[in-house]
């Protein structure tokens, strides 16, 4: 599918989430709920959510199982990368920082990927453990159950089947066997097929043996349990600091929630998030937002309006941080769409 096509698709989910929570708002109160913001609080945000991308970067590296790679390197690549999903729908950014890191680092892009894939599941495991603990003891209703569980048990099995994968594609035995059938095919099965197709199709089994692979190669971090406990561990801190990031813009409005509270917000408009939509998910984290707030009394319209400061802030330090490394690493920004059509096909 051509990314237009998927912008096209996230747009429309963005449209039908906007055209939802309109329907639902006064839009006069929403306006008139910035007049109660104090910019001060937001100020703390800056150090905070910066603090978060270098442990993801630490985190990466750990994914990576590769110590020689610096945190420079890696923090340019996740900045670009966030900033390109800002930019594109439905995080076609991940893919873009695959093929960026991948190729600047001279790493094979298809394990680079299968460790952002790890970074979202162990994301959504973290968020998972944090909201089932919350939602049991402090916010216990039906729907965050559904929620919880519902989106919990995808990021579980997603989890236990790259634990499998990994186990499997590092077992000795299965690479003998893999490789003897795979001989056994092209010998007996190939030879009988006329020529060019049988080197086309050898060629597409070639390429399909390598990215699997080196996809494999991606999940090392299931072979070393220092590691994954560490990332674990890390993944931890980070949603920690996402949580004290909202709750600074929360308390910018006058409102007075605790950091548990906040956290929660952040775990529930993550959730909410993994429906693909348009450039900064737009529609769906309003409507998470609106969700969990909704829980402490505040009105859709308060809401919507914090929703939309959190989002913006934390866009414009992705964008500065991104345009500056797309800046030092000569990436030109009208390239990026080109480049990541090319990321799709190679990586």
């Amino acid at each position: 599918m051509k990314i237009f096509d998927k912008k096209l698709i996230g747009l429309v989910i963005s449209i039908i989430f906007i055209a939802i929570i309109f329907h639902q708002l006064d839009i006069k109160k929403t306006c008139e709920s910035f007049r109660h913001i104090n910019l001060i609080y937001l100020l703390p945000v800056i150090p905070v959510y910066y603090l978060s991308f270098v442990l993801r970067a630490y985190r990466w590296r750990s994914l990576l199982s590769n110590k020689d790679l610096t945190i420079k390197s890696l923090t340019s690549a996740l900045f670009i990368g966030y900033t390109a999903n800002n930019l594109l729908p439905a995080r076609m950014g991940e893919i873009y920082r695959a093929h960026l890191f991948g190729k600047k680092e001279g790493m094979k892009r298809s394990g680079v990927f299968a460790s952002i894939l790890l970074e979202r599941i162990f994301d959504g495991i973290i968020i998972f453990l944090i909201l089932i603990i919350l939602v049991t003891h402090i916010y216990s209703k039906p729907w965050l159950f559904k929620l919880v569980y519902g989106a919990g048990s995808i990021f579980a099995i997603c989890f236990a089947i790259l634990f499998i994968f990994a186990k499997l594609g590092n077992s000795e035995k299965l690479q003998e066997k893999s490789s003897f059938f795979y001989e056994y095919f092209r010998e007996n099965v190939l030879i009988k097929l006329p020529e060019d197709f049988r080197n086309k199709l050898i060629n597409f089994l070639n390429k399909t043996f390598y990215y699997i692979n080196s996809f494999i190669g991606g999940l090392n971090v299931f072979n070393d349990r220092k590691e994954a406990l560490n990332s674990l561990f890390l993944t931890f801190l980070i949603w920690i600091l996402e949580g004290i990031t909202t709750f600074f813009v929360i308390k910018s409005f006058g409102i007075h929630i605790g950091i548990i509270s906040a956290i929660f917000v952040v775990c529930v408009t993550t959730f909410s998030t993994m429906i693909p939509a348009g450039p900064a998910n737009i529609g769906t984290y309003q409507f998470g937002y609106i969700m969990a707030l909704k829980i402490f009394g505040i009105t859709k319209e308060t809401a919507f309006a914090i929703s939309l400061i959190n989002q913006f802030t934390t866009a414009i330090l992705i964008a500065i941080a991104g345009f500056f490394f797309m800046w030092k690493d000569h990436i030109n920004i009208k390239d990026l769409e080109e480049n990541l059509e090319e990321s799709t096909l190679i990586s």
